[in-house]
């Protein structure tokens, strides 16, 4: 197998997973937005946005900005999501912290 073909390979996986951590911490930060009835548990939602996103969107960043053989389209998308992937748990902790009751 040729290194271009490995290398599209780890962009596409990158590219996968950081999707769905993507889908996951958009599901977090809604949930912590508009917690249920009780909503004493949404908190738990940004650390498991932290526990997903961060590994896989520095893993996708690193994949994007160092594997140089691939397709430059590819990278630039993977660079894209990882780094939407990697402020989602923010953006749920900034909601978490706005909705406290001071």
């Amino acid at each position: 197998m040729s290194d271009f073909r490995i290398s599209l390979g780890a962009q596409l996986a990158a590219i996968f997973l950081a999707s769905a951590a993507v889908l996951w911490g958009i599901a977090a930060a809604y949930s912590v937005a508009f917690p249920g009835p009780s909503g004493e548990w949404a908190n738990l939602a940004v650390f498991a946005s932290y526990a997903i996103n961060v590994p896989v969107g520095l893993t996708a960043i690193s994949i994007g900005l160092f594997v140089k053989t691939g397709s430059a389209r590819l990278r630039r998308i993977c660079v894209v999501v990882s780094l939407v992937a990697l402020a989602l748990p923010i953006l749920a902790s900034l909601i978490s912290w706005g909705r406290r009751p001071w």
